[in-house]
């Protein structure tokens, strides 16, 4: 993505979540919650190492048929994150990036990696 296409996203409002959740009132298990499915954890551990990732660089991380990944991304994976504030996700270009209440979860996501090796294989 150029920086032009990634500046014009970044100032797109028409499509910005809403974020229900202060970062005040996010519980470990729902930190835990999010961090439960394989396709919400490569998400996020994308966004841990760079500002802006797509469902297609998401999607071509896993041996798993990608019309298969990128249905269950749009309508249950990436929504959850996007509720959660983890997230914003634009739904027409397939841009994700780092939500405002990102750093709650970043947190534990620095953790994790700190500790990669004695991770299951299958981590993220």
């Amino acid at each position: 993505m150029s920086d032009t296409e990634r500046s014009n996203w970044k100032n797109d409002t028409t499509d910005k979540p809403e974020f229900p959740l202060e970062p005040s009132q996010t519980t470990s298990d729902e930190i835990f919650e999010c961090l439960s499915h394989q396709y919400r954890r490569l998400v996020l551990e994308a966004l841990r190492t760079r500002d802006v990732t797509t469902e297609e660089d998401i999607s071509s991380r896993l041996d798993v048929p990608q019309n298969r990944v990128t249905l269950e991304l749009r309508h249950r994976h990436l929504p959850k994150l996007r509720r959660a504030g983890y997230i914003q996700w634009s739904e027409q270009t397939g841009y994700i990036s780092r939500g405002p209440s990102f750093p709650e979860i970043e947190q534990y996501l620095r953790v994790i990696a700190g500790n990669a090796e004695a991770l299951p294989h299958d981590w993220p």
